[in-house]
């Protein structure tokens, strides 16, 4: 079984956070902090979580993202300054979902262009490696260079997480089925690529119910995950599960 990776939103006390991870063969979470936590309370919770995974092998990555920044690169840039210069973390863990933005459906080119302009300056400035959380159907997107969002998003960091949100594990509406074509753009980049599943309530509609593993129980949730690892063991790009997030996984 690959190791699990988990975004951390919430501040859960550090102990109970480690065991949990422990339990869960959670090799990296993504830690979810502001460009001032290291003025605020925040900072020392933060610390002694670093501390902690650390200790026991656990890599953790500074979590931060918002949509806005694909219009508002600075800000992404002093998010990205400050949390390097604490020397806490092991990589940038980058959550800009543009793709939620209104504006999307109808200038999905334009803000696919700007998405990858923000990737690239942050990348050219972080010592960190980055990773990306990316959407599966970024390779519907043409991009500038002729190829896809999706395969111009793999040339510049340096690994990401398709947000594969299905609760079925085969067939073409499913974790493996809708993230196809992010694995084939990782190995033909050469990068790292985790699948995603979500474990949030995101509503009682049909469409809502199939992206998420709430209501299905962990039981079920460890099944499907343990179906993926099997299913895509013999694809070089695929590196584990990601499981969104520590907070509602637990409620499981």
């Amino acid at each position: 079984m690959a190791p699990r990776a988990t975004w951390v939103w919430d501040r859960p006390a550090p102990e109970e956070l480690l065991a949990w991870v422990v339990a869960e063969d959670v090799g990296d979470i993504f830690l979810g902090v502001g460009e001032d936590f290291e003025s605020s309370a925040d900072a020392m919770w933060a610390r002694v979580v670093v501390e902690l995974m650390h200790r026991h092998g656990v890599r953790v990555a500074a979590l931060g993202g918002d949509p806005g920044w694909v219009t508002d690169t600075s800000s992404a840039l002093a998010w990205q300054r400050a949390v390097t210069a604490t020397r806490l973390f092991d990589g940038i863990h980058l959550d800009v979902e543009v793709w939620t933005r209104p504006d999307w459906t109808t200038r999905p080119r334009p803000l696919g262009a700007a998405y990858l302009f923000l990737l690239q300056h942050l990348a050219r400035e972080s010592p960190l490696p980055i990773e990306a959380d990316i959407a599966f159907h970024l390779h519907e997107v043409p991009g500038d260079s002729g190829a896809s969002l999706e395969a111009e998003v793999m040339t510049v960091v340096d690994a990401v997480t398709v947000l594969s949100y299905r609760n079925t594990v085969t067939g073409p509406d499913s974790i493996t089925g809708v993230a196809a074509s992010a694995l084939a753009s990782a190995g033909n980049a050469g990068v790292p690529c985790r699948l995603a599943v979500e474990t949030q309530d995101l509503g009682a509609d049909p469409v809502a119910r199939k992206q998420t593993f709430h209501g299905l129980g962990k039981a079920a949730l460890d099944r499907a995950l343990g179906e993926v690892d099997r299913d895509l063991a013999d694809v070089p790009a695929y590196a584990g599960i990601a499981v969104h997030d520590y907070q509602h996984w637990r409620l499981l």
